[in-house]
């Protein structure tokens, strides 16, 4: 009789560590699930960082100047270089 009862509690005991083990795959898995998919937001989170400064490094750049005062200054300019340039000769 106490024999029975021995392989009993042993039968439950197997069966709580086989509930256990797969509960702790579940949460493995799960677990690996979520780390990928925090690397992927992650990556994602860089890469746009990376794209904003690109854009920030072109905004910075100065801009061509246009319109008609844009043309006489430009004109302006060639004409006194080119007279600075001579008189070094």
């Amino acid at each position: 009789m106490q024999n029975r009862e021995h392989e009993v509690a042993i039968n439950e005991l197997r069966m709580k560590m086989k509930m256990l083990e797969d509960a702790l795959e579940n949460n493995l898995g799960a677990l690996n699930d979520l780390s990928e998919e925090m690397r992927q937001e992650l990556a994602n989170i860089y890469n746009a960082i990376g794209a904003l400064s690109i854009k920030q490094k072109q905004a910075t750049q100065p801009l061509n100047p246009i319109g008609f005062e844009a043309i006489d200054a430009q004109r302006k300019e060639k004409k006194e270089n080119s007279t600075n340039n001579n008189q070094q000769e």
